[in-house]
């Protein structure tokens, strides 16, 4: 997932965002590393830079505590970050670094250190190949709640000081279900209107209106450009035109009624996973029918001629749960509706 002005996080006299954070020296024989978790991407990220942890606050990531204690010294463990997912990834071995860093991984330098002497208590390196991450804990509990939830333990990443003791909260859940009401679209062309009702039903926004009179309220585009509204006629199909809207003016009509919605396209299914985490549900644009998509080159662009919306209110280990405007509220095969999906990737949380 794409990160909030995030990208290129780096430690030392380097950036962090727009902002520069000076060389951290540490007086003291151990240093406490900070975990800070950012909601939308769903990463965990480790730091001994206060700076690096209190700017990243400032955009949001929730501070969960100090994870370990490390060394001044020892082993280097190395810092890398790959843009196309968001992911920092940790790893004591050079030819690790150098290996990865050769497929698009931007090294970043020697984040912290890791413990040579005895009793240095271990910190297990797990990895989700589902949603191809990396996740560090030294918290056996955590270890085990989550390689239960597909979590693959790949060994030591690296040692703690002794006596080291964690205490961030657990990994997020792999499972919720929130339970969003249907809001049938009926003959009407109005998945959009209807997959977002159907949360802003569930925020409480909205309740008293129907699809109907919703639409009232609907951004509409005079010059037939999805991006700006509603393009076409919404009540019937018209065979040869583009029906339909695109994320931000869907943000909009929430507005309009006086709901809260936030454009989080490019975020992938970890950003779904963790708005849904957060109790908000999510209108996604995929396939009709999670068919293969069709195209059609257009004035305005490339439109998916057989696209289709949904809300997205529920996952767990191998699916999602869609509540569809057309054919209701269902579990749906993870691999299925991810390639309907990420035909655009697009998407509207609800909070």
């Amino acid at each position: 997932m794409k990160k909030m002005a995030m990208k290129g996080l780096v430690l030392g006299a380097m950036i962090v965002g727009s902002f520069v954070i000076g060389q951290v020296t540490f007086a003291d024989s151990s240093i406490p590393m900070y975990r800070v978790y950012n909601p939308y991407s769903g990463e965990h990220l480790y730091t001994r830079s206060t700076g690096e942890r209190d700017n990243l606050k400032r955009y949001g990531w929730r501070y969960e505590g100090v994870a370990w204690q490390a060394p001044e010294n020892g082993s280097p463990v190395y810092r890398l970050y790959n843009r196309s997912n968001g992911e920092h990834f940790y790893t004591t071995n050079a030819g690790e670094r150098d290996q990865i860093s050769h497929t698009g991984w931007t090294y970043e330098g020697i984040a912290f250190y890791s413990y040579n002497g005895a009793n240095g208590v271990p910190v297990t390196r797990l990895y989700n190949r589902q949603v191809n991450w990396h996740h560090y804990t030294l918290d056996q509990n955590e270890k085990n709640v989550i390689s239960r939830q597909g979590w693959n333990i790949e060994g030591t990443g690296w040692y703690a000081m002794p006596n080291s003791q964690a205490n961030p909260t657990p990994a997020p859940t792999n499972n919720k279900v929130l339970n969003v009401p249907v809001v049938w679209q009926g003959d009407t062309m109005l998945c959009e209107g209807a997959a977002l009702l159907e949360g802003l039903h569930y925020k409480g926004v909205a309740t008293n209106q129907s699809l109907t009179s919703f639409v009232n309220s609907m951004p509409k585009a005079s010059d037939g450009n999805p991006n700006h509204g509603y393009s076409g006629e919404w009540r019937y199909n018209v065979n040869g035109t583009y029906q339909g809207m695109m994320a931000d003016p869907v943000v909009q009509w929430a507005k309009n009624v006086g709901g809260n919605a936030v454009n989080i396209t490019g975020s992938g299914t970890n950003g779904i996973k963790n708005e849904i985490r957060n109790g908000n549900p999510v209108v996604t644009w995929i396939t009709y029918n999670y068919a293969s998509p069709q195209f059609k080159q257009m004035p305005w662009g490339r439109a998916v001629w057989n696209g289709h919306v949904v809300l997205v209110d529920g996952f767990r280990d191998g699916a999602y749960h869609v509540v569809d405007p057309v054919f209701g509220a269902k579990w749906i095969n993870a691999s299925t509706y991810e390639n309907a999906f990420n035909v655009t990737g697009m998407a509207v949380a609800v909070r």
